[in-house]
């Protein structure tokens, strides 16, 4: 018998400065109810996000997340596949969604500069 031991890079996560109040749109197929909805960002890497919805959202499911912060002049579209849900309290579900592609380091920049994500190290 083996024993092989492997583990698996995370890639970092990004704080969110308020993430309370720092909300994105979802925007869901056309076949689906509600079709579009606020979420709150929890987290967010280049490769992906976790929200926090009112609504459950299916795993499989593609969805477009847009920024909209009150400050800075950020107008980030990302496409996404959820990838799982579960609930999260308060009537609320979790969501983790992939993107379709890595977030460029000029976005990044400007979800910086917007305060949306926090300057300090990444977890």
């Amino acid at each position: 018998m083996t024993n092989s031991t492997h583990s698996v890079t995370r890639n970092p996560r990004y704080r969110i400065v308020d993430p309370t109040n720092t909300w994105v749109n979802v925007e869901r197929t056309t076949n689906r109810v509600p079709p579009a909805l606020p979420a709150l960002l929890v987290d967010f890497s280049r490769q992906g996000a976790r929200l926090r919805a009112a609504v459950p959202l299916e795993a499989g499911e593609p969805v477009t997340l847009s920024f909209s912060p009150a400050r800075g002049a950020l107008d980030l579209v990302l496409h996404a596949t959820v990838q799982w849900q579960r609930p999260a309290g308060n009537d609320t579900t979790a969501v983790g969604c992939r993107f379709v592609r890595e977030v460029d380091w000029e976005a990044m920049g400007e979800l910086f500069l917007c305060g949306i994500l926090a300057r300090d190290n990444p977890t």
